[in-house]
C-alpha cells in the first residue's frame, strides 16, 4: 500500500538569538494537542517539537519496515529553504507490534513518528527553528503504512502461576517470578523479563517532571511525548541504536544492582555487581542478542569490553557495539534487528514474548522505543525505561527485571522498587511555579 501523499511540504530553518529560549520546555505552549520533547545533556542536544505536518503510523509485524518506506516518501516531498539542520521525525513505538487497546495509550499506537509544524533543536550551542507548512492546504496531511490486525479489544491474558486478585501486588508479582522460574525450568525458555506497573493520583504535570528527570540525569535521553490527553515521560539511561553518517552504536545494558549510600559502600557495590555470576549471566543473554542483531545489518560489528555504568539509582552492566550499516539501511531497520532485546524481553525472544503477553496487562509504549530521525536515516531511539503514563490527574508507573534460572523473586521485586524511584523521585519533589509558556 502506497502511503497517501500530503502535497509539497515546506520546511523552514532559522537561527535562532543565542539567549532566547532558554529552556526549550518553555517553547510549548500549555494544552497542544501534540508535542514531543527530548534531552541528552551529556550529547548536548535538546529537541521540542510542536503540532504535526504530517505523520506515519504503522501496526503489524512489519511496522518498521512500513515505517521505513513511508518516511523515505514523507522526506521526498520536503522542500527545504534556509540553512541549519535537517527536518526531524519524532516519536516512538511500544513494546508490541499491535496497537494497544488499553484507552489509556490513544494516540500512541504501535509505532508513530510526526514531521512537527515547528521543530526546535538545541545541538552545539546554538538553537534553530524548523518550521514546516503544506504548501497545498486542500491535500491530505498524513503518511499511514499499512495498518496491520488490531488486537480484539478486552484480550484475556493468562495470570501467572500464584497470581490472584486478592493477593497483594508485592506477593502476586513474587508468586508470578516463581511461575517464570519453573518455565525456564522445564525449557526452552532461558530469560524473561517480567514488568510491573502502579497507578497512583498525582498533582504533578508532565512538563515539571521531565524538566525535573533532565536536570537530574544528564546521562539519560529524557523523554515527554504528549498525544492528545495522554503524555508519556520518561529519562531512559538505554540507547536501542544512535546512527550517525552509516555508523550504528548500540549497548547491551542489563544486570544491575541498586546504588549505596556512602562512597566506599558504592564501589564496593560497583565492584561486586562486575563479577556476580548471576548479573553476569543475565547481561551474556543480552550481549548475544544484540551482537546477532547487528550482525545481521552490518558490514561489521565492533564489541567493547563489558563495563559497569553508573546511574542514579542504579549500576548496571554494559556492553558497547558499534558497526558500520549496511548500504541503505538506517535507524528504522536497525530497530527492527534490535526490537525487543532481551533486556525488555527475554531469550529465547519468540518465547519470552508469547509468555509476556499471556501473563503481563499491555505494556502500551513501555519498553517500546523513543526518538528521532532524519530524511538519512541517522538519529537515535531511546528504551523507553524509568517511565510514566499521564492521564487525567494519575500517572502509571512501569519497571521490570530480568528473570533467569537462579533469579530470587523478592530481590527481582525490589529492584523494580529501585528503578520506579527515578520517577517518583521526580513526581514527589515539590511543584515550581511556573509562568505560561512562550512559544517562539
Amino acid at each position: 500500500m502506497t502511503p497517501t501523499s500530503p502535497g509539497a511540504l515546506v520546511c523552514e530553518r532559522s537561527l535562532l538569538p543565542r539567549d532566547l529560549p532558554s529552556d526549550l520546555l518553555d517553547c510549548l505552549p500549555d494544552g497542544c494537542a501534540t508535542s514531543v520533547y527530548f534531552a541528552h545533556p551529556a550529547s548536548e542536544i535538546e529537541i521540542v517539537g510542536e503540532g504535526v505536518a504530517a505523520e506515519i503510523r504503522a501496526d503489524g509485524p512489519d511496522r518498521f519496515a512500513h515505517a521505513a518506506a513511508s518516511a523515505r516518501a514523507l522526506f521526498g516531498e520536503l522542500a527545504l529553504s534556509g540553512s541549519g539542520p535537517a527536518p526531524l521525525l519524532v516519536g516512538g513505538f511500544g513494546f508490541a507490534d499491535d496497537r494497544p487497546t488499553d484507552p489509556r495509550w490513544e494516540g500512541m499506537p504501535a509505532l508513530r513518528f510526526v514531521l512537527p509544524e515547528r521543530l526546535w533543536i538545541r545541538t552545539g550551542g546554538e538553537t534553530w527553528l524548523v518550521r514546516t507548512r503544506v504548501s497545498e492546504p486542500a491535500r491530505a496531511d498524513e503518511f499511514r503504512a499499512p495498518p496491520g490486525d488490531d488486537v480484539a479489544a478486552g484480550r484475556a491474558r493468562r495470570p501467572l502461576a500464584g497470581s490472584g486478585a486478592a493477593s497483594s501486588a508485592r506477593v502476586a508479582w513474587i508468586d508470578g517470578v516463581r511461575g517464570a522460574i519453573a518455565a525456564i525450568a522445564s525449557g526452552p525458555l532461558r530469560k524473561i523479563v517480567l514488568a510491573r506497573s502502579c497507578e497512583s493520583a498525582t498533582t504533578a504535570t508532565a512538563r515539571s517532571t521531565v524538566r525535573r528527570l533532565r536536570d537530574g540525569r544528564a546521562e539519560c535521553v529524557s523523554f515527554w511525548v504528549q498525544h492528545g490527553g495522554a503524555s508519556f515521560v520518561g529519562s531512559s539511561p538505554e540507547v536501542l541504536a544512535r546512527v550517525t553518517d552509516g555508523a550504528i552504536e548500540a549497548t547491551a545494558l542489563a544486570g544491575s544492582a541498586p546504588r549505596g549510600r556512602r562512597a566506599a559502600n558504592d564501589e564496593a557495590r560497583a565492584r561486586q555487581l562486575l563479577v556476580c555470576p548471576k548479573n553476569r549471566g543475565e547481561h551474556a543473554f543480552v550481549a548475544d542478542d544484540v551482537r546477532r542483531a547487528l550482525g545481521s545489518v552490518c558490514d561489521e560489528v565492533d564489541e567493547r569490553p563489558i563495563e559497569v555504568r553508573s546511574y542514579p539509582e542504579a549500576f548496571h552492566l554494559a556492553t558497547p557495539f558499534r558497526g558500520t550499516l549496511l548500504a541503505g539501511l538506517g535507524l528504522l531497520d536497525a530497530a527492527r534487528a534490535l526490537h525487543p532485546t532481551s533486556a525488555v524481553c527475554g531469550a529465547p525472544r519468540e518465547e519470552a514474548r508469547s509468555m509476556i503477553a499471556a501473563v503481563e496487562p499491555e505494556r502500551g509504549w513501555y519498553a517500546g522505543g523513543v526518538g528521532w530521525m532524519d530524511a538519512s536515516g541517522q538519529g537515535t531511539l531511546a528504551v523507553a525505561l524509568r517511565c510514566g503514563l499521564f492521564r487525567r490527574g494519575a500517572v502509571t508507573l512501569w519497571a521490570g527485571a530480568g528473570i533467569v534460572h537462579d533469579s530470587d523473586p523478592a530481590t527481582e521485586y525490589d529492584e523494580t522498587e529501585i528503578k520506579m524511584q527515578a520517577m517518583r523521585r521526580a513526581l514527589a519533589e515539590p511543584e515550581p511555579s511556573e509562568n505560561a509558556a512562550h512559544a517562539v
